[in-house]
């Protein structure tokens, strides 16, 4: 048996072992009582991407964008086939913007979606959970991971890593 099927399966022992596995490029996150199971989008081209496409989210689920640094990040829903919730996250980890049950953009020019503060990171849940959670400006994001919230580096001449 080669050492890489090996580690899988130690990895898979160890994951039936502990209440909730989530990969590395996923992050549980908790805002009050709520707890998310979220994909990291960090470099451009996962940013870019996001939801896009997809048909269905679980109530449980979503996405979260990371930036390098602070800045309005704009968001539309270009491609987009189910509304979202759109959050944005400041350095501080606080909810500074929300924008509730953003449809999918059905005609062009599609809408642009713009906080009012500057943000760090942008979270992007099923439409509805603001709402389902009393989520509100303010409240703060807890990563749940033994690792650190996730962050981006960017070296000369690379796309971009999630650390």
């Amino acid at each position: 048996m080669n050492m890489r099927r090996q580690f899988s399966i130690l990895l898979g022992v160890w994951c039936l072992g502990i209440a909730a596995c989530v990969p590395p490029q996923e992050q549980r996150v908790r805002i009050g009582d709520a707890v998310f199971v979220v994909q990291t989008a960090a470099s451009p081209r996962a940013r870019r991407t996001g939801l896009m496409g997809r048909r269905s989210l679980d109530d449980n689920e979503g996405m979260l964008f990371v930036f390098e640094r602070s800045g309005r990040y704009p968001f539309w829903m270009k491609n987009m086939k189910i509304p979202l919730d759109i959050l944005w996250i400041d350095a501080q980890f606080r909810i500074v913007h929300i924008e509730p049950s953003v449809p999918p953009c059905t005609m062009e020019p599609c809408p642009g979606y713009h906080p009012a503060l500057a943000a760090r990171y942008v979270l992007e849940l099923p439409a509805g959970s603001v709402v389902r959670h009393r989520i509100g400006r303010g409240d703060t994001v807890e990563f749940l991971e033994k690792r650190d919230p996730p962050k981006t580096v960017f070296p000369r001449g690379s796309a971009g890593v999630i650390l």
